[in-house]
Order: structure tokens, then C-alpha cells, then sequence
């Protein structure tokens, strides 16, 4: 269990190691080393499934080509002690003419000579592997029904070829055509030729050619069966190819995928971050630096403009506030003078709404505790002001005054001072000067 936990230990460090010796390369760098790497297992795959195909498929027409070579030696040695035991039987009629007696021996000599260098070729290539030429299976189809071992055979017949050659040799020369002249020397000869045609020698001899046709028979099944394996290594081979091709392109995948996610996912934290903060506000999150690529720089300096703009929004927020404070206090003393100001104050907008009014203006119309913010001046005030406010409308431009009573048979001076649009600049920087917004009446007793 303890040999177990290390190993997980020990892989899950080459692991982290991995990734950060891979998060410590620029951009370029791992989209190179992606394309390296997936282009390499890529080749390696293939030349791996090739070269075991190959393997597979020369072994199997290897085979092939030494059973073809097997059974033409056997073919050319079966040819040779047929054609000897055929020529020697000519001999036995040919007694009586020298000249095609001689004629047919010289056959006899060069197939003599054939199956000495054949058999010398057998030993040479097939018996140094001594392995049966049929198996259980291709004994139950041989004709036969006979299973011979091409090393027993070489065994049991060696000797027996240049045994009968020898002894022909020697039967030939003792006959010797050219000396019989006597029809009783030629049947004499035809006797002995024919006792050495039925000898168990020849016999054995014979025994060459039935049990080379058992050895050939088998081993051109074996061969039929090495074309099928030749075949199939082929088939194989395609297979490994495709497979090995299928298995490369896999890893290949998964190699760049891998890349992709490190080079993506660290831009990925990043993109999250950037919208965290512009949906929530929430100055206080960071991305995490995972990488010392330019996606790592790209990230500490998203962090330090989180960090900018958090200290910039603070400090606006806390000059809002400040200059909020300060509106405040001076609005607070404006209307304290406002309100205690002896000469009465009213504002109004151009739609004939009260926006101001203050103590003294309230008192000098006898509507003393009433609020009149909102209402119009037509449902507050009498003919005294609504001519004023309907002047103001006709002439939106003009600064004028006038006359008008007020509490207790009193008279006062009222001044009417429009405000026009040129004290508001708009969104294009230019003020519009024909626009009135409203007008500020002043009255003051005289």
C-alpha cells in the first residue's frame, strides 16, 4: 500500500512539474511545441505501425518464398530419379545398338549429376533446419495419409541415389555394348540389366521418386498455406497502419488540446475576471497568474488596472462626497440668506411652476406657513404676478421692472431677470442663448 501511495505521489509531482515548466514558455513557444508534438507522434505512430507490418508481412513472404524454393528443389529432384530410372530401363532393348545405348547413358550421367548437386542443395538449405515439412492438420489431407519428415527422408536415402549411379556404372561397363557380337553375349547382357532393374537397390531407388511425391504434395499445401498468411500479413499490415495512424492522430488531439487549454484557459481567468468586475464593480478580484507567458504579463496587468481603477473610483467617490458635503453646507447658507432676505424672492419656470419662493415674498402676498414649491403661479397669485409671468413669456430675453402693490397699500419694486439656456452649457459645449428656462423676480419694498 505504502509502494502503492508513492508511485501516486511520484506521478502526481511529474505531473505538476510538467505543467509548470510548460506554463513558464511564451505563447510561441507552445503553439510550437504543440505542432512539434503532434506532428512527431504523428510520424513515429505510423513508421512504428509500418514497420511492424512490414515485420509481420516479409516473415510471412519469406516463408513463402523458402516452401516455392522447396518445393521446386523437390520437384527438379523427383524429375531427375524419374527420368535416371527411365533411361536406365531404355537400356535393357538398347543392348544390341551401341551407339543409342551410349546415347541414353550419357541422359542417365547428366541426371546422375543433377540429383547429386540437387540433393546437395536440399541438405544445404532445408535440412539445417530440421523442421517437419507437414504438421497434424496437412498430414489428415495428404493423399497418402502419411506424414514424412524431409530430414528423415534425406536420412533414410542417403547414400541410395550414388549407390544405384555407382552400381549402374559399373553393370554398364561390364556389358559394354560395343563388345557383344553374339545375339547369346546380348541376351546375357538384357538379363543382367533387367536384375538390376528389378533389384531391391532400384527398388529402393524407386522408392525416392513415391516418397518425393508425397514430400511435394505436402509441402505445396504448406505453401498454399503460406500464400493465405502472406495474405493475411498483408491484410494485418494494412490494419496496423490504419491503426497506428488512428492511435498517432488520438495523442495527436489530445497533445494539442492540452496546449490549447494552456494557452486558453489562462485567457479564459481572464476574460471571467474582466466581466466580474464590470457586472458586480467589485474591485476587489483579481486573476491568478499561472503563467510567466504573455498571457501571465497580460494578467498582472489587467490586476494593476483592477487595482488603478478601484484607487481612481475611490478617490472620485471620495471627492463626490466632499464636494456633496460642500453643496450642502453652501445651499444650506444660501437658503438661510434666502430666507432671511427683506425683499421678497420668487422663481418660476417657463411652464408657470413655483421653484422658489421665500419668507418675505409669502409675506408680501399674505400666504405666510404655505408651501408653494410645484404649484403654478396662476393657482397661487393673483393679476399682480401672473402679468408678470405671461411679460416674462413674451419677452423671454429682456431684464425690466415694475411696479406692484403689495400688504398693507404698500408699493413695490419688482425686477424680473430671466434665465436663459446660455447659463447651461449643453453636450456640444455650445450654449443656446434663445432658450429660456426660467425667470427670478425680486421685489423689494419702497
Amino acid at each position: 500500500m505504502t509502494y502503492l501511495t508513492t508511485n501516486v505521489s511520484s506521478d502526481k509531482n511529474k505531473v505538476s512539474h510538467t505543467r509548470q515548466w510548460l506554463n513558464q514558455l511564451k505563447v510561441g513557444e507552445k503553439i510550437s511545441l504543440g505542432y512539434a508534438l503532434s506532428v512527431g507522434v504523428a510520424i513515429v505512430g505510423t513508421a512504428t505501425g509500418i514497420l511492424i507490418g512490414n515485420h509481420y508481412q516479409d516473415s510471412a513472404l519469406e516463408e513463402q518464398a523458402q516452401i516455392q524454393t522447396e518445393v521446386e528443389l523437390l520437384s527438379k529432384l523427383q524429375a531427375g530419379v524419374l527420368q535416371s530410372r527411365t533411361h536406365q530401363q531404355q537400356l535393357i532393348p538398347l543392348s544390341a545398338f551401341p551407339e543409342d545405348f551410349q546415347d541414353e547413358y550419357s541422359h542417365i550421367l547428366k541426371h546422375a549429376e543433377t540429383i547429386e548437386n540437387v540433393w546437395n542443395d536440399i541438405e544445404k538449405k532445408l535440412v539445417v533446419e530440421e523442421k517437419p515439412i507437414v504438421d497434424e492438420g496437412s498430414a489428415a489431407s495428404d493423399p497418402t495419409d502419411t506424414v514424412i519428415d524431409l530430414s528423415s527422408f534425406l536420412e533414410t536415402y542417403d547414400g541410395v541415389a550414388t549407390q544405384f549411379l555407382t552400381e549402374l556404372d559399373v553393370l554398364v561397363t561390364e556389358v559394354d555394348p560395343e563388345n557383344l557380337y553374339l545375339s547369346g553375349e546380348v541376351e546375357q547382357a538384357q538379363k543382367q540389366l533387367l536384375t538390376f532393374t528389378n533389384s531391391d537397390l532400384a527398388i529402393t531407388f524407386d522408392g525416392i521418386s513415391d516418397d518425393l511425391s508425397t514430400l511435394i504434395a505436402t509441402s505445396r499445401l504448406e505453401y498454399n498455406k503460406a500464400v493465405i498468411k502472406a495474405a493475411a500479413a498483408h491484410t494485418l499490415r494494412n490494419r496496423l497502419i490504419l491503426l497506428s495512424m488512428g492511435i498517432s492522430l488520438a495523442l495527436a488531439v489530445l497533445l494539442a488540446l492540452s496546449i490549447s487549454r494552456a494557452i486558453n484557459g489562462p485567457l479564459k481567468s481572464v476574460e471571467e475576471t474582466a466581466t466580474k468586475v464590470v457586472q458586480s464593480e467589485d474591485f476587489s478580484l483579481r486573476a491568478d497568474v499561472v503563467s510567466s507567458d504573455e498571457i501571465g504579463g497580460l494578467t498582472i496587468a489587467l490586476n494593476q488596472l483592477i487595482e488603478w481603477v478601484s484607487n481612481r473610483t475611490q478617490a472620485l467617490e471620495e471627492a463626490r462626497d466632499s464636494l456633496e458635503a460642500k453643496v450642502n453646507e453652501r445651499t444650506q447658507e444660501l437658503n438661510a440668506i434666502i430666507d432671511k432676505l427683506g425683499n421678497g424672492l420668487l422663481v418660476f419656470s417657463t411652464e408657470g411652476k413655483i421653484v422658489r419662493a421665500n419668507p418675505t415674498l409669502k409675506q408680501f402676498f399674505e400666504l405666510s406657513g404655505q408651501n408653494l414649491a410645484g404649484q403654478t403661479v396662476d393657482a397661487v397669485f393673483d393679476e399682480r404676478i401672473t402679468q408678470i409671468y405671461r411679460q416674462t413669456q413674451a419677452h423671454k430675453t429682456a431684464s425690466w421692472k415694475t411696479e406692484i402693490p403689495i400688504e398693507d397699500d404698500r408699493i413695490g419694486q419688482a425686477t424680473m431677470s430671466p434665465i436663459l439656456a446660455n447659463d447651461i452649457v449643453s453636450e456640444s459645449d455650445q450654449p443656446d442663448h434663445s432658450k429660456l428656462i426660467g425667470t427670478v423676480v425680486l421685489i423689494r419694498d419702497i
